[in-house]
């Protein structure tokens, strides 16, 4: 099957990277049928799930090195392996705040490769401390990215879809990723939590919304993993003593979402929709 194919191809790269030889034309049939899903449009404020350029070469993305079609992320320079290997993505400077902007990148994805069908939206961040310290303008700029972003980008890709004919195709595929901070407390970001949880909710609504235009809407809750933003603090003594109060005694691999972000971008994932699935090695149990 296609996801059998999948975990093969992302297996032979990683352990040899010119692999990837093999698929010489990035829009290749064969690496088409591998992925069964065309283009995709992936939003990322920090590049940690499109990971670090040092990474890209030994450990890529399946979503980004097999089949993202057009990946839209605010740090051009990251993506400069990308191109050295020859692979298909596409940078574009996007501010998710922004309609103008959601929608100019879109027309850049667009004019390249078609009519976006994937839509992945990642770009979030937080501003940690007490809610009693922080500044309305940190809340704003919280709730802005995380929840207005996502729908901005969810709902312009939705657009194009509908325009396109995914009603009768039926291959409309968003991912919001959400965190387990929707449903924990004590996490040290109190409306981070909350936009998190709204991005939930949101992609419930949108899936009602969108069902019968063929567009299924999902949301993907990753635990704590290591990341730019928490790399100092974890290296920490206090960092480290969260590590070891964690059920497991680890942070969340770095990877562990791809899989079920592959299956939900896929057609195999056609009657899915409406669900929240959260992925954190128990860290929320």
């Amino acid at each position: 099957g296609t996801g059998e194919k999948a975990r093969a191809a992302f297996a032979a790269v990683q352990a040899a990277p010119d692999a990837l030889s093999r698929y010489p034309d990035p829009g290749s049939a064969e690496l088409r049928a591998a992925m069964d899903f065309d283009e995709v449009l992936f939003t990322d404020a920090h590049g940690e799930v499109l990971r670090r350029e040092s990474d890209v070469p030994a450990r890529p993305n399946p979503v980004l090195q097999e089949a993202v079609r057009a990946a839209v992320a605010r740090r051009g320079p990251y993506h400069t392996p990308l191109y050295e290997r020859g692979e298909s993505a596409l940078p574009v400077t996007l501010d998710v705040t922004d309609e103008a902007s959601v929608s100019a990148a879109y027309d850049q994805a667009e004019a390249r490769y078609g009519t976006v069908n994937s839509v992945v939206a990642n770009a979030g961040i937080g501003t940690g401390g007490r809610a009693t310290d922080i500044p309305a303008d940190g809340f704003r700029g919280v709730l802005d990215t995380n929840l207005l972003g996502a729908m901005l980008v969810a709902r312009e890709g939705a657009r194009r879809m509908i325009a396109s004919g995914s009603a009768a195709r039926e291959d409309g595929r968003i991912v919001l990723i959400g965190s387990i901070t929707a449903e924990r407390t004590g996490m040290g970001d109190s409306l981070y939590a909350a936009s998190k949880a709204g991005i939930a909710h949101l992609s419930r609504n949108l899936a009602r919304e969108w069902i019968r235009q063929g567009i299924n809407v999902n949301t993907l809750q990753p635990g704590i993993f290591p990341s730019e933003a928490n790399e100092a603090w974890f290296a920490s003594e206090r960092g480290a003593e969260d590590i070891a109060a964690q059920h497991r005694r680890r942070l969340l691999d770095g990877d562990a979402l791809d899989d079920m972000l592959i299956y939900l971008l896929s057609d195999r994932s056609r009657q899915v929709t409406g669900a929240t699935f959260t992925i954190d090695d128990g860290q929320s149990l």
